[in-house]
């Protein structure tokens, strides 16, 4: 999945989990820009490396926990992290490195867009707009469900 796919399905849902858009567009991307930093520098083999493994989403919601002192935020830095990777779980994805070996793909020079990532950004830029548009509806509907839960 591409930039807009990750952060508009991702932030659209934040607001009924009671995560701020901003923490949950920064959570979501914290797998692609360690492994991407990680893979120009020339240290990762794949584009996809330790931050699209299981064991990410635990270390950096420890992290969370540890420099804000808050477990709503570090819980829903993991939650945040393994949807990410449902997201990516058309792709290649190291889940259990260092555990089990892998052979990573080589990256071919080149833009190579498949069909699932046109509709995964398109679905992206509706729901990223529809989040902007219709935030405090969003938050009334959130309120409602909670209110008859609880």
């Amino acid at each position: 999945m591409i930039l807009l796919g990750h952060i508009g399905i991702t932030v659209f849902l934040a607001g009924f989990l009671y995560v701020q858009p901003s923490f949950a567009f920064l959570a979501v991307m914290l797998p692609d820009i360690a492994d991407k930093i990680l893979f120009f520098i020339g240290i990762a083999p794949y584009s996809r490396f330790i931050g699209h493994t299981i064991f990410f989403g635990p270390v950096a919601s420890f992290i969370t926990y540890v420099a804000t002192g808050r477990k709503d935020l570090s819980l829903a830095v993991l939650l945040i992290f393994y949807l990410h990777l449902l997201e990516d779980s058309l792709y290649f994805l190291p889940l259990f490195y260092p555990l089990i070996s892998y052979d990573f793909p080589k990256l071919e020079p080149g833009l190579r867009i498949s069909s699932y990532e046109i509709v995964a950004e398109i679905l992206g830029i509706f729901l990223l707009a529809a989040t902007v548009a219709w935030y405090p509806k969003i938050l009334k509907i959130r309120e409602r469900v909670r209110s008859k839960i609880f």
